[in-house]
């Protein structure tokens, strides 16, 4: 109409015109759940998201947001594989990283590649090695045995973790007391560690640099992009499944995760250096990316696998066309 228009102003305005008040605001800035970008385009009218800087803008990840259910463990009888992946901190200081847990569901296409569902998400703050370690394998053998690849960060503090799955692993079931002994866990590419009495080599270390960061970042973009990558819906699609019990606080949570995950993508924007390397950049420097750089380490496996199952259907394609 051109009677009306609209207008996007910060805080500060319902302030002065005592709509708000100011302690209020500052207490919806600290609550948990409220990104750093979150709070500037709901109370400071500045919209990361939307910015033309942004290598993940809203208008290419929200459509991803299809699925209305996480998984805290596999289904029953579930044939499905997974992919856990984990970005390790240690650190409990304030604002400092979190250590971040990604599930992801492969979901195989006739052409080689995945649907990739990420079905589950979940941080740390200040959680020492051991304690991430115990975490994993718990998730691992008892929720996601149909797990192929631990996906660990080495960088870091990382670089210590993958050490920690060497020994076998004790649980305790707290309902029946049966301890129950699971084999060492070693790294896929560890020659040496293969040779430990039934190790299993399903754990993948992860050192990130320029050059992997950029397959990365394109990778999940082009995933985005295909539809092929499937994250959980907004949190407000199930505000009342969870009001009235229909779904627990663990999984309500994994939603609430991929709101700040859609937070942290948007932040992200492509630049390159004064020697002409490309990188990747955060368009609010404060505001971490533990949950993007955490499923882009993922999602970096599933495209070896989807190169692998490509190159073995040329093969066959290959190999049928020479028996004419």
């Amino acid at each position: 109409s051109k009677d009306y228009f609209v207008a996007c102003l910060p805080y500060q305005i319902g302030v002065i015109s005592g709509i708000f008040e100011e302690d209020d605001i500052l207490k919806e800035k600290e609550k948990p759940t409220m990104s750093l970008d979150k709070f500037l385009y709901e109370y400071c009218g500045v919209f990361v998201g939307s910015n033309g800087e942004s290598y993940y803008p809203y208008s290419l990840t929200n459509p991803s947001r299809v699925l209305e259910n996480a998984e805290l463990s596999q289904p029953k009888k579930s044939k499905s594989e997974y992919i856990i992946v984990h970005d390790v901190a240690v650190s409990s200081a304030t604002d400092s990283d979190n250590a971040c847990t990604h599930v992801i569901k492969l979901k195989p296409r006739s052409n080689g590649t995945y649907y990739k569902e990420d079905v589950y998400m979940k941080t740390h703050n200040g959680l020492s090695l051991p304690k991430q370690m115990e975490f994993l394998r718990k998730l691992y053998h008892l929720k996601f045995p149909n797990a192929i690849k631990i996906v660990v960060d080495m960088r870091g503090n990382g670089e210590p973790l993958p050490s920690l799955f060497y020994t076998p692993w004790e649980y305790k079931n707290p309902n029946t007391g049966e301890v129950i002994e699971y084999p060492p866990l070693v790294l896929d590419n560890d020659e040496q560690g293969k040779h430990i009495k039934n190790a299993i080599p399903i754990l993948r270390g992860i050192t990130a640099s320029n050059s992997s960061n950029n397959t990365m970042y394109t990778y999940l973009k082009t995933c985005f992009e295909n539809g092929t990558l499937k994250l959980l819906q907004a949190s407000s699609e199930v505000d009342e499944r969870y009001k009235n019990g229909n779904i627990s606080k663990e999984e309500y949570q994994c939603f609430i995760q991929t709101d700040m995950l859609i937070s942290e993508l948007s932040n992200i924007k492509q630049d390159r250096t004064d020697k002409g390397n490309i990188v990747y950049e955060r368009i609010i420097k404060r505001q971490k990316r533990d949950r993007a750089t955490s499923l882009a380490y993922g999602l970096s496996i599933v495209l070896e696998k989807e190169e692998e199952n490509i190159a073995n259907l040329s093969q066959d394609t290959y190999d049928e066309n020479s028996n004419y």
